[in-house]
């Protein structure tokens, strides 16, 4: 209802519970639009080189604390992602071969 986050079918429980930020900001958009700024956020902030993570409190427990289960997340919308394209096209070649 009016006070839950939006969620998508096309990404895992797990995708959505760690990339949408919390109520009421993840009202602000989509889950698509969230898990694309998670993903492009992730090519900076997973793994051992932060330097480009634009975080500001990148150096924080807190964060660290957290950066792991927010990127195996990000990994599992990347997961989805792929195969919510595969299915894209799969539909869009179906309806080419129809012709």
């Amino acid at each position: 209802g009016c006070f839950s986050c939006p969620t998508s079918d096309d990404y895992s429980a797990e995708c959505v519970e760690n990339i949408t930020p919390p109520w009421p900001i993840c009202l602000l958009h989509t889950t698509d639009f969230w898990v694309d700024k998670a993903m492009d956020s992730a090519t900076r902030c997973c793994g051992d080189d932060l330097s480009e993570c634009k975080c500001p409190k990148k150096d924080t427990r807190k964060f660290l604390d957290r950066i792991d289960d927010y990127c195996d997340g990000v990994a599992t919308c990347a997961e989805d992602d792929k195969k919510k394209l595969i299915a894209e096209e799969i539909n869009e070649n179906s309806f080419v071969s129809e012709k």
